[in-house]
């Protein structure tokens, strides 16, 4: 093998392992949230979110170039191709438990929604301080001034 030869492989190496250290926190970042989402804390996943986003972004420019080609083959270590595999299928499924995860989420805070309107929409008009029907302008039969009810 020349150098060049050498060279080139351990570029195509290097940029199979960085797409693998990518996929790791991908997997990393959604087992956060899957964890807060089991918790039940959607509120505090926004940065979680938006590095999962950011590195989802990544990870589709790499594959979009290992499709093209542009990223040549693992060379001569089949081991790293079956780790990329590996991570891949696990964050595959890991990423069928988070939809799920979030799905449950929503569907739990639509019933919350939903509750909180019905209970507005049911409760009755509480008499404020001011106005004709208020409890300050409420009098006693003969009663003189305002009378507190």
């Amino acid at each position: 093998m020349s150098p060049l030869e050498t060279r080139r492989g351990d570029a195509q190496r290097e940029n199979f392992r960085q797409v693998i250290a990518l996929l790791d926190e991908l997997v990393s970042i959604i087992g956060q949230e899957n964890r807060s989402l089991l918790a039940g804390l959607p509120a505090s996943l926004a940065q979680l979110v938006a590095r999962k986003t950011h590195l989802a972004v990544e990870l589709d420019r790499w594959l979009a170039a290992m499709r093209r080609g542009e990223l040549g083959e693992p060379g001569d270590e089949p081991a790293l191709l079956a780790t990329l595999v590996e991570r891949l299928t696990n964050l595959r499924a890991l990423m069928e438990v988070n939809t799920a995860l979030i799905r449950k989420a929503m569907r739990a805070t639509r019933r919350r929604i939903d509750a909180i309107m019905q209970a507005l929409r049911s409760t009755e008009r509480v008499a404020t301080g001011y106005g004709p029907d208020s409890m300050l302008s409420r009098r006693a039969p003969g009663a003189r001034g305002t009378q507190w009810a």
